[in-house]
């Protein structure tokens, strides 16, 4: 990636099952698996260790906090809320802004001196809500 002058790379705080796209990567579970507003930082340490990793390659990470795929393939925030309720709900947009603030100041990466994702300029190049 580094060779073909790739300076960001995307990716997203959701679960995956074991060997996306015929690789040989490990499953884990999404960040709110366990119910919403309780947090499993599995993922969240995955994406630590990428973000150490490629900026050892002068690449910066592109986070998607939330993936809307995983919504339309009925999550908790849809079975909780409906599709649409996760965009208009009061009780799911407070939700997701607890998910937000978890992922940006409550979670800390252990590889860089336990400081928030929302101290890591230098890693991440930017953030988003959600794709889509």
């Amino acid at each position: 990636m580094k060779a073909a002058g790739m300076k960001v790379l995307r990716t997203w705080v959701s679960g995956h099952a074991a060997g996306q796209k015929g690789s040989n990567s490990a499953a884990v579970n999404d960040l709110e698996h366990n119910g919403l507003g309780t947090y499993d930082d599995a993922i969240l340490n995955q994406i630590d260790r990428l973000m150490v990793d490629a900026h050892d390659r002068g690449i910066k990470l592109l986070i998607g906090m939330y993936d809307q795929n995983s919504l339309l393939a009925n999550d908790l925030y849809a079975q909780r809320f409906g599709t649409s309720g996760f965009y208009t709900n009061p009780d799911a947009i407070n939700i997701f802004n607890q998910r937000i603030t978890h992922i940006l100041n409550i979670h800390k990466n252990s590889l860089l001196g336990n400081r928030p994702w929302s101290e890591l300029g230098g890693y991440i190049f930017g953030y988003e809500a959600q794709n889509e």
